[in-house]
């Protein structure tokens, strides 16, 4: 098992069909909520990888907010979606995302 960022086009283009693959909304609607994103963020979130194929992805957003003149970093859990037979390890993205965010 492997999680790694979604950073590059292909990474992305792993997203997409999973997220097609999991909700009703088609590969239209996912590509452009990944336009509008685009270099606004350093990560879109992560894919979950077994033997080197995508499985699972939790797409994310952040934000970056000043709070009392403290410089706090806001994560939006999107979308999640791990293929079925794969689900009892479907909280390793969740925990990815808490291991890489807990000092910041």
């Amino acid at each position: 098992m492997e999680i790694i960022g979604i950073r590059t086009n292909h990474d992305i283009q792993s997203a997409l069909n999973l997220l097609d693959e999991g909700f009703m909304e088609n590969k239209e609607y996912w590509s452009s909520a990944f336009l509008r994103r685009l270099n606004k963020t350093e990560n879109y979130g992560f894919l979950l990888k077994i033997k080197n194929e995508p499985i699972g992805v939790l797409i994310i957003f952040t934000n970056n907010l000043s709070v009392n003149g403290d410089n706090l970093k806001l994560i939006n859990l999107s979308s999640w979606y791990v293929q079925e037979k794969y689900r009892v390890i479907a909280p390793s993205l969740l925990m990815k995302v808490i291991e890489e965010n807990k000092d910041k």
